[in-house]
């Protein structure tokens, strides 16, 4: 292994100071925009006080965007990256694979990702059977399973290295009451989430996707703090009465009264998505609609009942990843 010396040092030091700049431009840059941009401070959310967090949002019911200035130390611990940026497992991570049963959202909307699966799943089958087996033959759309993380961590290598990547697997709203102790403690609820409200944390989990990910326009029943671990992200959003007039008129449209505090299968697959994704992502979209982008270190906080969807900003194969707090 080589050392770090002083060239090295620079070279880190310069990285940094290219990463902060960078960071602080967009801080300026973001409220440039063609829609309403969400409120933000230039200041992580570890380093907020209770008395400011409340200020600013949590009794104002208001969301928040707090900007990070550098990655979180979880994802270097979890996962590490070659030169293009692609995620393969840490032996730390590595080691719970077998152990740690989560739930997939396995989407083939499109011949791309079909065939990506596939050839995924053949790869998988030279290697691990007994693992391949968990990757059903079936004509739907959308797939659940419950299989090992290592699923995941071998679609990642797999992507590491194919010219055509298996794309659209997503272990997602993940709660991370179900994750190893180890992992559960790599990551703690910011000290906002503890204070701010009564400090009963409803529920939290964890979003790890290979991109594109996408959740489609919901509410939550409780405040919702949601950071980016690695990657990016775009939110839009919108207050309890506006957002629930547009899924009405969608739902009206489509013929149905659906429900949008549950993850179901009409939020992620077919029409409804479709027609939801049109009213909120398109250039159609209300001119109130408040929008932002996270990046690895940011987080926003989502008051109770506020609609949102969220997107990964790309789309091609690689580690998504994000955790969020529902709490009161």
């Amino acid at each position: 292994m080589r050392r770090a010396g002083v060239g090295a040092g620079r070279l880190s030091a310069r990285l940094a100071s290219r990463y902060w700049n960078k960071r602080k431009a967009f801080c300026g840059l973001h409220q440039i925009r063609s829609v309403v941009s969400v409120p933000e401070i230039c200041q992580p959310v570890h380093s907020v006080s209770r008395e400011e967090f409340r200020k600013l949002a949590f009794d104002t019911c208001k969301p928040l965007v707090m900007r990070g200035d550098t990655p979180p130390g979880t994802i270097s611990k979890w996962f590490q990256f070659d030169a293009q940026g692609r995620a393969c497992a840490t032996p730390y991570l590595s080691q719970f694979g077998r152990t740690s049963l989560v739930q997939y959202e396995l989407l083939r909307d499109s011949p791309e990702s079909v065939g990506g699966l596939e050839a995924f799943r053949s790869w998988l089958e030279a290697k691990d059977r007994e693992l391949a087996a968990y990757i059903e033959q079936s004509e739907e759309s959308l797939l659940h399973i419950h299989a090992p993380l290592a699923l995941f961590l071998n679609a990642l290598e797999y992507n590491s290295s194919s010219p055509k990547p298996v794309t659209q697997i997503y272990i997602a709203q993940v709660p991370l009451s179900e994750l190893p102790a180890m992992l559960q403690g790599d990551l703690p609820a910011p000290e906002v989430v503890k204070s701010a409200g009564r400090g009963d944390i409803y529920n939290s989990s964890i979003w790890l996707g290979l991109e594109p990910t996408y959740t489609s326009w919901h509410r939550d029943p409780n405040p919702n703090l949601f950071s980016q671990l690695h990657s990016s992200k775009k939110v839009r959003m919108l207050p309890p009465n506006a957002g629930q007039a547009i899924f009405r008129q969608v739902q009206a449209r489509l013929g149905r009264s659906g429900n949008a505090h549950i993850r179901g299968y009409e939020m992620m697959y077919g029409e409804e998505r479709e027609a939801l994704q049109e009213a909120i992502w398109s250039s159609s979209a209300p001119g109130e609609i408040q929008e932002t982008r996270l990046d690895a270190g940011d987080s926003l906080f989502i008051p109770k009942g506020w609609w949102h969807s969220i997107k990964s900003v790309a789309g091609d194969g690689r580690l998504n990843c994000s955790v969020n707090w529902w709490f009161r």
